[in-house]
């Protein structure tokens, strides 16, 4: 089979900046987001009894995809690599990844009970239904409920819920955010985000919503996702 130069040049971008996934069968990404200072800075990530891969315990942005096996799987989690013969510790983190979960984002977070890893992973299906491209979703960690408009959309995002918000404007077009923070004790709103974003069609985001440490102020941190 003969290629043209235009075919294989596509091929090598693909390959280089590591969408070979997106193309063919599933695949994951992991975040830890605003993770401890002696937090692990990889994991390595069980399908099998024996076969792992190791993934970069970002902090900030996404790690690099990784595929997954079809059909429901359990991924089991471990700091360091299995020795051959040794057996998988049983309080080892997992997580079940269901069969129609053909794109999945994994969250990490701190977990200090756990002797074996100390962390514990959330999974996110991220396929283009549910959390397509060009799609925002909100992850709202606080005891605040965030309420207004996205583009041409309202939002109306509970406290510690999660929402999508899809079509806020057409693509490339830039729309306005205004959202406020509500008291949950006297139920009154507080400006929050007043912004100009731009639609893409093609980048998912994840927007955390959160209070940094020792600070009653809410915040926000906006985590594309690229290549899944």
């Amino acid at each position: 089979m003969k290629f043209s130069a235009c075919t294989f040049h596509l091929l090598a971008a693909i390959l280089l900046f590591g969408g070979i996934s997106s193309l063919f069968g599933r695949s994951a990404q992991v975040l830890y987001f605003k993770a401890p200072k002696n937090a692990p800075q990889s994991v390595h990530i069980y399908q099998s009894a024996t076969q792992s891969v190791e993934v970069d315990l970002k902090r900030n942005n996404f790690s690099k995809s990784f595929n997954l096996e079809d059909g429901a799987i359990t991924l089991r989690f471990l700091g360091t690599k299995l020795q051959e013969g040794q057996e998988f510790p049983v309080a080892a983190p997992s997580l079940e990844v269901p069969a129609d979960y053909d794109k999945v984002l994994i969250l990490a977070f701190a977990n200090p009970r756990n002797p074996v890893f100390p962390v514990r992973f959330k999974v996110i299906k991220a396929n283009d239904e549910t959390f397509g491209p060009g799609d925002r979703m909100f992850i709202n960690f606080t005891d605040y409920r965030i309420v207004g408009n996205v583009g041409n959309q309202k939002l109306d995002l509970a406290s510690h819920s999660i929402k999508v918000v899809s079509d806020a404007a057409k693509p490339k077009q830039s729309y306005q955010v205004r959202l406020d923070r509500v008291d949950p004790a006297i139920g009154k709103p507080y400006t929050f985000i007043r912004q100009a974003w731009r639609q893409s069609s093609t980048k998912r985001v994840l927007i955390f919503v959160y209070s940094a440490p020792g600070s009653g102020s809410v915040t926000y941190y906006s985590a594309p996702v690229h290549n899944l």
